[in-house]
Formats: structure tokens, sequence, C-alpha cells
């Protein structure tokens, strides 16, 4: 049975952690893409609500209830929601960024 330079690791070890790695580059990859249509989402619904006026009604989509707002009530919500996805594909980003270094160097054997 084989084992691998320094780290002591099996061959089928090694095997299985570049595939769990691979893994969470492809979910990571796959949840950034998700979150990244839902933020577009959003801006395509303030671009859409911005000229209106701030008394107009609009509904907005709360969980599975539809709630009827004012542009007013509902754009700074709507505004809120989109800059969180924003910051959470941003640090997915991240963390995907890290992952693949970290998947590099184990290719590399480092």
């Amino acid at each position: 049975m084989a084992a691998s330079s320094s780290s002591g690791m099996s061959n089928e070890q090694i095997v299985a952690r570049f595939n769990e790695m691979r893994q969470q580059v492809s979910s990571l990859t796959a949840k950034i893409a998700d979150l990244e249509g839902d933020c577009q989402e959003h801006t395509l619904v303030i671009n859409t609500l911005e000229p209106m006026g701030k008394e107009r009604q609009c509904y907005r989509m709360i969980g599975d209830v539809l709630v009827e707002r004012t542009v007013g009530e509902a754009l700074p919500a709507v505004t809120r929601n989109r800059d969180n996805l924003q910051q959470a594909i941003d640090q997915l980003s991240k963390q995907r960024e890290t992952t693949v270094k970290e998947l590099s160097a184990f290719q590399v054997g480092g």
C-alpha cells in the first residue's frame, strides 16, 4: 500500500480529499449563481420602483404571502435585501477562491 509523500495519507484518502474539495468548489459556485440570480431580480424591481411615486401602491411577496405596501415602504426593504444578497455573494466568492487555492496547492502536493 503506497502512501503519499510527507502527509502520510493513503492514495484513497488523497482521492477522497481531492473529490471533497472539488465538490465544495462546485457547491459554492452553484450557490453563488443562485444568489446572483436573486440579486439581479432585486435590482430589476428596484429599477422599476425608483421612478414611481412613494405613495403608489405595490405588492411585495413575503414568504408565501402577497402583501400590499407603498413604494416608499417596499423600496428600502428590497434595496436592503439586495445589499445583503451582494454581501453574501462576496463572502461566498472569497470562500470559493480560498478553496480553489487550497485545491491547487493540494494538486501540486504542497
